[in-house]
């Protein structure tokens, strides 16, 4: 982005008076993510559409790949004591094309009213172009005699930041989720832990736990980052219980996602640890009968091996009761 700056001295535009700390903005870039520049106004005299400012400041910032967006300029003036009164600090922004010389942009974005004062205020500017440079002047009425005007600048919001999208959110042990990151132009995720490529927009992750990644993207000269989260749910849902009495409800022993496993072995077992029902694969579910016999009621021990090809699984183990 350096190479759009062009050293001038001075640049009369209109009735405007471009000082020379117009064409250094390229050392004060302005990045989402970061505790923003704290600095002091200096005595640079501009006089711009509503601006009429004995001290002045210049900063930049670059959108992202996405078309449009939305930024948020925070401003915090710090000390501006200014016995004659003359102590609001006010902000405007004009837009860069490339090769754009900062001292004569092409674009004016008002920013509020030209109105400010020693307490901290928000600029909300919509619909910003995707992939290009922004001049933002902070201004004030500040006499420079009366000594420095100290500030606080943030920037935040859609066209200056990376979002993320995960789909699915959740998935079960064994599954696969697609990251996806937006409006960088460079992508790196960790950790790399369970990703198909971590250096690209959109990985697949295939986790074995629970996992939050953070991505990090170039925007600019700018590096922001996001979060994403893979939940990861249980392989399967046992359910607890059965009652085989023929009214069309709970009949049958139901494992939720079991399906997915076409090698899974499901054992279940008396409490003398006498085995009476054995499959590969669950597809007839278990009746409570043993050799067609029903069984009396009481709890029984199970052991499911998913024998997952994609991930290891330990057995699940736990108690179902025959109820009538």
């Amino acid at each position: 982005m350096k190479s759009i700056f062009t050293f001038l001295t001075l640049i009369l535009v209109g009735n405007a008076m471009w000082s020379q700390s117009c064409v250094e903005v390229a050392d004060n870039v302005l990045c989402a993510d970061s505790e923003g520049i704290s600095d002091s106004l200096v005595s640079s005299p501009l006089a711009f559409g509503c601006f009429n400012s004995q001290m002045t400041y210049y900063t930049t910032f670059h959108t992202g790949q996405n078309i449009g967006g939305n930024v948020n300029i925070t401003v915090t003036p710090g000390d501006c004591d200014d016995f004659t009164g003359n102590n609001q600090v006010f902000t405007a922004v004009f837009r860069l094309d490339p090769g754009a010389d900062p001292c004569n942009p092409l674009e004016y974005i008002p920013v509020g009213n030209c109105d400010g004062d020693n307490v901290q205020y928000v600029h909300q500017l919509s619909n910003l172009l995707p992939d290009t440079d922004y001049l933002v002047i902070l201004g004030s009425d500040h006499l420079p005699q009366y000594g420095p005007c100290e500030f606080d600048i943030q920037i935040s919001g859609t066209a200056v930041d990376i979002s993320t999208n995960v789909s699915p959110f959740l998935v079960y042990l064994g599954g696969t989720s697609q990251l996806e990151a937006y409006n960088a132009n460079s992508y790196t995720w960790t950790p790399a832990e369970y990703l198909s490529d971590p250096n690209i927009s959109n990985p697949e992750s295939t986790p074995e736990r629970t996992i939050e990644y953070t991505v990090q993207g170039d925007i600019g000269e700018c590096t922001v980052y996001a979060n994403a989260t893979v939940t990861v749910g249980p392989p399967i849902i046992v359910y607890t219980g059965l009652t085989p009495n023929s009214d069309g409800i709970n009949d049958e022993w139901v494992i939720q996602g079991v399906e997915r496993f076409e090698s899974a072995i499901v054992t279940v077992y008396d409490r003398w640890g006498q085995l009476v029902f054995k499959s590969t694969g669950y597809a007839k579910p278990w009746d409570g009968t043993n050799k067609g016999k029903s069984l009396p009621m009481g709890a029984y021990y199970y052991v499911i091996e998913l024998n997952s090809l994609e991930v290891e699984i330990p057995p699940i183990t736990g108690v179902v009761s025959i109820l009538k």
